[in-house]
């Protein structure tokens, strides 16, 4: 006499109820957008980031660091210095109870004009040279 089993049944039971699972689970609500609470607790949508300051350069002189909400003592956030008042404005928006670690050191470096886009350059890599000299 044979014995027949029901475990091929059970097996693709599991399997359609796995694959119907993993399809409502797609269809699930989304979670609302974040939303920003201002001081007079007024909702407002998420904020978009400011456009990036202009940080196109002839010589070293164009080239100063920008102001950021905690001072750094090297930054690679390296700008146009006409762009200088606008990266004034924009600390207005920063946290006023931030609380900023404390600067360190960095090696040797300079704020320079390198392939015609001001950055931080490090004694030793391409491009490093004494501020405004070549």
């Amino acid at each position: 006499m044979r014995r027949s089993s029901n475990a091929p049944f059970a097996l693709v039971a599991l399997m359609c109820l796995l694959a119907s699972c993993s399809k409502s689970a797609s269809h699930a609500p989304q979670p609302p957008p974040t939303v920003w609470d201002n001081p007079n607790n007024m909702v407002e949508p998420p904020r978009a980031e400011p456009p990036p300051l202009d940080n196109s350069c002839v010589q070293d002189a164009d080239c100063a660091p920008a102001p950021g909400c905690c001072p750094a003592p090297c930054t690679s956030d390296v700008i146009n210095v006409n762009e200088m008042a606008k990266a004034q404005n924009r600390l207005a928006s920063c946290p006023k109870d931030q609380t900023c670690p404390a600067a360190g050191g960095c090696r040797t470096f300079a704020y320079l004009c390198v392939q015609k886009k001001c950055a931080l350059v490090f004694e030793g890599d391409a491009g490093y040279h004494k501020r405004g000299s070549l």
